[in-house]
């Protein structure tokens, strides 16, 4: 019993800076807009037999350890979009967090064997100021990657 009022104790606490900030953040979707279509100068997927295509992508969600389920193949340029059903939660969203995007290798032999490819990496806070907990939408860019994350804050 002890051990739960602790738990319980320690879970509420917050540094003073974010005593108003919210406790959790919801990740509900993710749409990619622009995202790298080569690897330097060569495709991302480049089989032993025929021609060389775009990447299959996904997405990973660092803080909670999520990948998205989907993955879209031979990516060249469309908007993506992955729904998160359900949501992931993020707790302390006043610390930052990390979305990776993939490009997932070896679909039906796609990329002689290798392992996936980390295309880029955004690291951000998705609360930072008071009012924060209104948005509904995050935005990311990284030179040739751009995305947006649909939110929910919960205290």
């Amino acid at each position: 019993m002890w051990c739960i009022a602790v738990s319980l104790l320690l879970m509420n606490c917050k540094p003073d800076e974010f005593k108003n900030a919210p406790d959790w953040v919801k990740i509900k979707s993710i749409t990619i807009y622009r995202y790298p279509e080569f690897d330097g100068s060569n495709a991302w997927d480049d089989p032993l037999i025929g021609a060389p295509t775009p990447g299959d992508i996904y997405c990973l969600l660092i803080d909670s350890d999520t990948t998205t389920s989907s993955y879209y193949t031979n990516c060249s340029g469309d908007t993506l979009y992955y729904p998160l059903s359900p949501a992931v939660q993020w707790y302390s969203p006043y610390y930052s967090k990390k979305i990776e995007l993939w490009d997932k290798d070896d679909i039906g032999l796609s990329d002689n064997g290798s392992d996936d490819d980390r295309m880029t990496t955004f690291t951000f806070k998705p609360w930072e100021n008071e009012g924060d907990e209104d948005k509904t939408s995050i935005r990311l860019s990284n030179g040739l990657t751009e995305l947006e994350i649909e939110v929910e804050f919960e205290k």
